[in-house]
C-alpha cells in the first residue's frame, strides 16, 4: 500500500512540475504559427508567463491583413486535465458594425480531459449571451445565442442566418 501511495505521489509531483516548467511562451508561439497558416495574426501583445498561465495584454487580431479586433486581455490557463482560454473586453473594429455590436465583454473556451472531443464556448457582450460547443469527431460547431434587445432591434439581418427556436433562442450549426 505504501508503494502505491509513493508511486501516485511521485507521478502527481512529476505531472505538476511538468506543467509548471512547461515553456508556455513557446507553446503560444507554436499556436501563433498555426494561426498564421489560417491568415490569423495576433500582434502588439504583451506576454506574461505565470506558473499555470500565460497572459496576453492589449492584443490586436488580424484576419487576412485586416484588423478585426482589439482584445484587452487574453488568459491561457494550463492545468493539464482542464485548460481554458479567457478573453475580456473585445472591441470589434468598424467593418463589423453592420453585422454585430462592437463590444464583447468576455469569451471563454474550455477543454477538459473528461470530455476530450469537445471544446465548450461561452461569451457575453452587447449581442447577448452565446453558449456553444465544437465537436472534433463530427467537426460540428453548435452555437446557441440569446440575443439582447439591441441585437434584436438593430441587427435583424444577422439573426436571419440563425434558426430561431421555440423558446426565443437562436441556433447556428455548421460543419467545419
Amino acid at each position: 500500500m505504501v508503494k502505491i501511495y509513493k508511486f501516485f505521489s511521485y507521478a502527481l509531483f512529476f505531472f505538476v512540475m511538468l506543467i509548471v516548467f512547461l515553456p508556455k511562451e513557446n507553446l503560444y508561439f507554436a499556436l501563433e504559427k498555426e494561426l498564421k497558416k489560417e491568415n490569423i495574426i495576433i500582434y502588439n501583445e504583451t506576454i506574461e508567463e505565470g506558473l499555470f498561465s500565460l497572459d496576453l495584454d492589449e492584443s490586436i487580431i488580424n484576419f487576412q491583413k485586416i484588423d478585426i479586433a482589439k482584445v484587452d486581455s487574453i488568459n491561457f490557463n494550463i492545468y493539464g486535465l482542464y485548460n481554458s482560454l479567457e478573453a475580456t473586453n473585445i472591441r470589434l473594429f468598424t467593418f463589423s458594425k453592420n453585422f454585430l455590436p462592437s463590444k464583447i465583454s468576455s469569451l471563454k473556451l474550455q477543454y477538459s480531459v473528461l470530455d476530450p472531443l469537445v471544446i465548450t464556448i461561452y461569451s457575453k457582450g452587447d449581442f447577448g449571451v452565446l453558449d456553444g460547443r465544437y465537436d472534433f469527431i463530427k467537426k460540428l460547431l453548435q452555437i446557441k445565442v440569446i440575443p439582447s434587445k439591441k441585437m434584436l432591434k438593430e441587427y435583424k439581418n444577422t439573426l436571419r442566418f440563425l434558426k430561431k427556436s421555440q423558446n426565443g433562442e437562436y441556433i447556428y450549426e455548421q460543419t467545419l
